[in-house]
């Protein structure tokens, strides 16, 4: 017999769309607005408890059973034709967008072929979980469990308690390997470069207990349902309450799991377990709960139509997010750095919303539902009666096209036009450090640049010169770079000056970037030395403040070996 249509969870869309939202300003306040530290102090980290818990709750009733192989892979199907095409798309915007962020060596193929196959945190070897589109190691993340999903289903209503204890015991293995590991420098993770902290945190046999808590959830939410029945206020103050009791969990659990870590010596691994994932999965799943009945004021505002096209939104707005960052951190904040602050937020939140819903509208839709030709409806499913997102703004898409790319071009014109350079931030910095001259650390070029190091190498006939720039100003880098070759005797034999910027973008203080220079033997015949300077078209060139300097202070001579032949 078919089970009856499932409710429409409205008021869950909703919440997706709130939960997404705020990843979306937790990873902005560390790159547009804020300090990181804010990331972890404010407990949005926790957020992906509530996905993984409402992703448990979703498919448990909407697959109560699934008794044949058939059907197992008509929910694998379907599951992948949800999140592996909008998926792949970004990935490739992304590698187009910023090929200078990619090696394209035998390592980089094998993260982009887990990547594409969404293995990435199932062996988070190094960075391959957050390399290309990092938000997207979640659905690495839900992929595993998807595979889990029809053994857990199994016998679910028999079984449910056992598999909620065992689930928990395995998270708690990982972590406790994974705490071991952590202090353990010659551990096998250390050894295959996988951090115990970032696997905790992905790994889908973590996050299994989650998961099968939703599961849990949905496996009694009819009795729920038919025996729980409360006033419009009473119902209201249960939302309220839950609603406050996730925040103060956000909030708290940091704290708590800090405290834990500081008297109790818990270590990172643990903290990052207890303040991230288990203790908030009961509020969340508590609010999951409250919600789905849809008994108070807050879920009746949120069972409106442009609430469900939002919610609708959120898997696109979670992905795209994260490439949307780096164009305007990279465009916006560099050209465009006399704008203030609230008007580049609006920019990014207008162009962030917007490609979401063309991605919905002209990929994500469609795609599900070639997906849908290839998996027919399946008898162990129950069909749920989905409320369709009202879309009162999906015709005018020529001109939301034209916003979005209007927007992008002003914040990727720098990208295009400015090659040459590359911005990094400061982690980046030290480990281009490690191979830089240790006499050339921090010179200031007036009070306007800083030399923060400087690295060469010979290739062959060419010498590879990197230099890592930071503005000290807010500024229009329209200078000259000097570039002497210069002999024995201080004698200035060539050079290769040039523009700083070709197209003297603005920059904010404190911005850095790498110009990397490629001179031949050829240029530099019968050179020992390099001498670095920058000047204004038509000044002198700015004081320097340390290393080897000849001209008054203002030319740096960096050795490059003896005199250079043919």
């Amino acid at each position: 017999m078919i089970a009856k249509p499932i409710p429409h969870f409205s008021s869950l869309v909703a919440f997706r769309f709130i939960a997404a939202a705020s990843v979306v300003f937790g990873h902005t306040l560390g790159s547009m607005l804020l300090e990181k530290k804010y990331l972890d102090v404010w407990g949005f980290p926790s957020l992906m408890v509530f996905f993984h818990v409402l992703s448990g709750f979703t498919l448990a009733y909407i697959y109560p059973r699934l008794e044949s192989p058939v059907a197992v892979g008509r929910f694998w199907m379907a599951r992948i034709g949800r999140i592996w095409p909008v998926h792949v798309a970004l990935l490739g915007v992304v590698i187009l967008s910023w090929p200078s962020l990619h090696t394209f060596d035998g390592a980089w193929w094998g993260k982009l072929a887990m990547n594409v196959t969404l293995t990435q945190c199932w062996f988070p070897i190094g960075d391959a979980a957050i390399v290309f589109n990092g938000p997207a190691w979640s659905l690495s993340t839900e992929f595993g469990l998807y595979l889990l999903f029809p053994l857990l289903i199994l016998r679910f209503d028999r079984t449910w308690h056992l598999k909620l204890i065992a689930a928990f015991c395995v998270a708690m293995g990982v972590v406790i390997y994974c705490a071991h590991c952590d202090v353990d420098p010659n551990s096998m993770l250390s050894q295959f470069k996988i951090f115990p902290k970032g696997l905790v945190y992905t790994h889908p046999l973590t996050r299994l207990f989650e998961f099968v808590l939703g599961m849990t959830l949905a496996h009694f939410w009819p009795q729920l349902h038919s025996r729980f029945r409360v006033g419009t206020v009473t119902g209201t103050m249960l939302e309220s309450g839950v609603v406050l009791l996730c925040v103060a969990a956000m909030v708290g659990s940091p704290m708590l799991a800090s405290a834990l870590e500081q008297h109790f010596h818990i270590g990172r691994v643990w903290s990052a377990w207890l303040n991230r994932m288990l203790l908030p999965a009961l509020p969340f799943t508590l609010l999951i709960a409250v919600f789905s009945l849809k008994q108070g004021r807050i879920s009746a505002l949120l069972d409106t139509p442009w609430i469900a096209l939002l919610g609708e939104l959120s898997f696109a707005l979670y992905l795209v997010h994260m490439p949307l960052i780096h164009a305007f951190t990279d465009g916006v904040h560099d050209e465009f750095s006399y704008l203030p602050a609230w008007a580049v937020y609006t920019a990014f939140w207008i162009c962030a919303l917007l490609s979401a819903h063309i991605i919905y509208v002209l990929w994500e839709q469609p795609c599900r539902r070639w997906f849908r030709t290839l998996v027919p409806a399946s008898k162990d499913a129950r069909a749920p009666a989905v409320k369709a997102a009202w879309t009162p703004i999906s015709r005018p898409l020529g001109i939301q096209m034209f916003v979005v790319l209007a927007l992008l071009g002003l914040v990727l014109h720098d990208s295009f036009f400015h090659s040459h350079l590359r911005f990094i931030d400061e982690r980046q910095v030290d480990a281009l450090a490690e191979h830089g001259s240790v006499e050339i650390r921090n010179l200031r070029f007036g009070d306007l640049f800083l030399l923060k190091t400087l690295s060469h190498e010979w290739s062959g006939d060419n010498l590879k010169l990197n230099l890592v720039w930071q503005s000290l100003a807010d500024q229009r880098l329209d200078f000259i770079h000097a570039v002497h070759f210069v002999d024995d005797k201080a004698a200035l034999l060539g050079g290769a000056d040039h523009p700083q910027d070709l197209n003297k973008c603005r920059i904010a203080a404190g911005k850095i970037w790498v110009e990397t220079l490629m001179l031949s033997k050829k240029q530099m015949k019968n050179a020992v030395s390099l001498g670095l300077g920058i000047y204004p078209l038509g000044g002198e060139l700015l004081q320097v403040s340390g290393g080897v300097r000849d001209w008054d202070n203002r030319r740096l001579l960096i050795h490059i070996g003896g005199k250079i032949g043919l």
